[in-house]
């Protein structure tokens, strides 16, 4: 199964921010709610005096994740750039979630769009969309034993041989051959 990702966001974060928010968090043993001393504290004085740091959250480790994160995001973000989203992420988690639901709300709405056109999975780029639109056009002929014929538009028709090769000679004619 391959997956494909309609959208990949990042969150920027300076890392003095990220080191506070990983060291002050604090963990609940009895429940294994997660918390955090500033950003998320516990709702009673109860909770508060049972709340521990766990041994791993400690600002060395912090700051090593960071550098190895730092040392593999550029393959990560070249491999996604089409449909990378980028946040500040420094910004209260009301206005990132926020931000966050707008964009997802957004891809299911292009998404639903093209699947009730048939260009599910269209590339995004101006040349690959009309090649994209072109080849669903062609479908019948692409796919057909008989030389056939398609019209694509009062200018623009695709002739498929037997042999069912697709030429394209420019984006308003194109030649199945």
């Amino acid at each position: 199964m391959q997956i494909r990702p309609d959208i990949y966001i990042a969150l920027d974060v300076h890392d003095d921010i990220l080191i506070d928010r990983f060291v002050g968090r604090r963990l609940d043993p009895l429940t294994g709610k997660i918390y955090h001393i500033k950003n998320f504290p516990s709702e009673n004085e109860e909770v508060k005096s049972r709340l521990v740091t766990r041994p791993d959250d400690t600002e060395e480790n912090a700051r090593s994740r960071l550098q190895i994160y730092k040392q593999n995001v550029d393959a990560i973000l070249s491999t996604y750039f089409s449909i990378l989203k980028k946040l500040d992420g420094n910004r209260s988690k009301e206005v990132v979630f926020k931000e966050i639901e707008s964009l997802l709300t957004q891809v299911q709405k292009e998404k639903s769009n093209q699947e009730a056109l048939g260009l599910i999975r269209q590339p995004k780029y101006g040349h690959l969309k009309e090649l994209h639109q072109a080849i669903k056009l062609c479908e019948k002929a692409l796919i057909a034993a008989d030389p056939t014929v398609t019209s694509l538009g009062s200018q623009q028709e695709v002739l498929l041989p037997s042999f069912n090769a697709l030429h394209i000679t420019n984006v308003k004619s194109i030649t199945c051959c």
